[in-house]
């Protein structure tokens, strides 16, 4: 097996490094007898089950060279993921929020952004992105950002972030209203004051 050396960001199979090439066609030349599950994302970007695709390394998990780092890492960005609960349990890190690996052959891009025009031609390759990837796709008209593509999970992260940003502030202002002695406004009065009952 190739060494699975970190790679350069790029956009482009062209300017990936040597070892990315090598890795790509060692994967694909392999992948029938290794007991992994894979699909094609764009040419030449292989999605993995990064902790099966290590245990058909003969097992040795601990021992398993790292992969190229990144959101579109080789194999995992951080090889520590995989030996904690084969990748299932690290929600800092973007791999296993998904529980399986990621693709194979590219570094990490920058946030992606396309025309109007662009998504509606490409717009199953940008969802495969979004959610296969977790890259997010920001959507442009006339050169300005107006609306974004994210995955699932980072939807519900941000979510989960907004919630609790409003109670730290609940209960900062409650806090701050004890401090001064002051009374909240009963429910029952907002209700009649907006007109519902």
């Amino acid at each position: 097996m190739p060494s699975l050396a970190p790679v350069r960001s790029a956009d482009s199979p062209a300017s990936w490094d040597a070892d990315a090439t090598e890795l790509i066609d060692w994967f694909q030349a392999n992948r029938d007898r290794l007991p992994v599950e894979s699909f094609c994302l764009w040419p030449g970007a292989w999605v993995v089950d990064a902790a099966l695709f290590y245990r058909s390394l003969d097992g040795d998990i601990a021992s398993a060279p790292e992969g190229p780092r990144g959101r579109y890492g080789g194999l995992a960005h951080d090889l520590k993921c995989l030996r904690k609960a084969y990748c299932l349990l690290e929600p800092e890190c973007r791999l296993c929020t998904r529980a399986v690996g990621a693709a194979i052959g590219t570094g990490e891009l920058i946030m992606q952004q396309l025309g109007i025009k662009e998504i509606r031609d490409n717009l199953a390759d940008a969802l495969n992105r979004v959610a296969y990837a977790g890259e997010r796709v920001v959507l442009a008209r006339r050169g300005k950002g107006v609306a974004a593509l994210v995955s699932m999970d980072d939807l519900d992260l941000l979510e989960k972030l907004e919630d609790e940003a409003d109670v730290r502030d609940a209960k900062r202002a409650l806090a701050e209203m004890k401090r001064k002695g002051q009374k909240g406004t009963p429910l029952s009065a907002v209700k009649k004051r907006l007109g519902m009952k």
